[in-house]
């Protein structure tokens, strides 16, 4: 489809040129006819009903063609109404600029045609759901989690910590998600106990039910000062919030208690977080909740500014970084050996190093899309998408998108990369965070029914 009618419009902005003459006398006698309103009316009609098929049921699915298909139909509409309601003056402006019109047209034709012609050689062939959990020579599997965007690992290594993703908009609805283990000696899912305590460790003012729901996104464990170990988790359920847990040991079972949480009260929208052995933390600010995937898309293209990081402190509360400002940050590392701030702009195609004493930008690493970073074995770890926004539409409604991702290994203090590990990813979803595990790598992703690891 995209090849005929690339073609079609490529043929006819050779045409304008070509038969000047003629178009310039065909326009002379339709603005000259008594049926100029009613063509205005067909310019509508027509504008409408491009509009409605330009538009897909969701807006994660826009393609290129369906911009040249909204952009035709805008212009029908507007050329409409200048027929229907100010007729004289579209006369004379079109007789007037005549052949500045042409220009501009043979230049479009020629520009969306191309357009198409380019899009129509991209593959578009649909992803085949994965059946069963096998494992490959890329990547080992272990199914049964939904969506295990993030991970960090137990202190004694005996287990991971899985934050199973609900969701975020604008390219899904927030949904319901949990925070699972995974035991690392069976490689089997399990259940990890909740208990609920008093808020000690966040805003006295943010309050959590055991009923409420949870909707997890990024998480992170640190050894407090006193000893204990706290796990803070985005949770886009029951608002926006931070929620804060205790890491213990009983029985030689590994538990959480909530200890607190910190609401945002919604000013914020909230990715990742990396907490301080004080209890304090850095969390990333993508952009408005009401942020909408059109938005999402001129931002993917423009890289203007969509969010920040923010800190959030006991006594201070949020104190906004807006030295951090960047296209949709996503993951983020805090350093607290150096001070130092490591950030991952998804639609900025970056990732940026801050020292917090000074402020200063330091340093800055160009990857494709990169979502979350880990520090470990003193380097920063960033996990990659190698793909763009349209491919997602290969995916369906298949529960593992199985889109090619990659690792890069960046120097700790200036963000050069030091090795990068890139995955065809034919067995799991696209890769959101790599964490290392004695000798293997785990993998969690934001749509898949699994974990993946490879071995190093």
């Amino acid at each position: 489809m995209e090849l005929i009618f690339g073609v079609l419009l490529i043929a006819l902005g050779v045409s304008l040129p070509l038969f000047y003459k003629f178009w310039h006398k065909a326009v002379i006698r339709t603005l000259a006819s008594n049926y100029l309103k009613m063509l205005g009316l067909f310019g509508v009609i027509i504008g409408g009903i491009f509009l409605y098929f330009g538009i897909p049921e969701s807006p994660i699915y826009y393609q290129p063609w369906n911009y040249i298909v909204i952009l035709i139909g805008i212009l029908s509409i507007f050329r409409g109404l200048l027929f229907l309601f100010f007729s004289d003056w579209a006369k004379t402006i079109a007789l007037d600029h005549f052949k500045k019109f042409m220009i501009f047209g043979t230049l479009f034709l020629f520009a969306i045609g191309t357009v198409l012609l380019l899009e129509s050689a991209r593959d578009k062939t649909p992803f085949e759901p994965l059946v069963g959990c096998e494992s490959n020579d890329e990547i080992q599997v272990v199914c049964g989690f939904k969506n295990p965007e993030d991970l960090v690992i137990i202190p004694d290594g005996s287990g991971l910590i899985v934050s199973e993703y609900g969701g975020q908009k604008p390219i899904q609805e927030e949904g319901v998600g949990k925070i699972s283990l995974l035991n690392l000696k069976t490689l089997k899912k399990e259940k990890i106990d909740i208990l609920y305590g008093s808020n000690e460790w966040g805003d006295e003012k943010c309050l959590r039910k055991d009923s409420d729901l949870i909707g997890p996104h990024g998480i992170d464990l640190v050894k407090r000062k006193d000893g204990q170990y706290q796990l803070a988790v985005v949770s886009h359920l029951p608002d926006e919030r931070i929620e804060m847990y205790k890491l213990f040991k009983e029985d030689q079972t590994w538990n959480l208690e909530w200890k607190g949480c910190v609401s945002t009260e919604n000013k914020y929208y909230l990715n990742d977080v990396s907490l301080t052995d004080s209890g304090s933390f850095y969390a990333t600010h993508m952009f408005p909740r009401n942020f909408s995937m059109e938005k999402w898309i001129l931002a993917y293209y423009f890289k203007f500014n969509t969010g920040f990081v923010i800190k959030w402190e006991k006594k201070n509360g949020f104190t906004e970084l807006r030295y951090t400002s960047g296209a949709y940050p996503n993951g983020l590392s805090y350093d607290p050996e150096k001070n130092y701030l490591a950030v991952n702009y998804n639609l900025g195609d970056s990732t940026s190093l801050y020292d917090l004493e000074s402020k200063q930008h330091l340093a800055i690493y160009k990857t494709n899309s990169p979502d979350n970073i880990v520090l470990q074995d003193n380097d920063y770890w960033v996990v990659s998408h190698d793909s763009n926004i349209y491919d997602y539409a290969r995916c369906g409604l298949n529960e593992n998108c199985t889109l090619p991702w990659s690792i890069s290994i960046l120097n700790r203090n200036t963000l050069d990369l030091k090795n990068k590990i890139s995955f065809k990813n034919t067995n799991m979803g696209p890769g959101t965070v790599a964490l290392i595990e004695n000798e293997r790598i785990w993998l969690g992703s934001f749509r898949s029914n699994r974990l993946g690891y490879i071995t190093q």
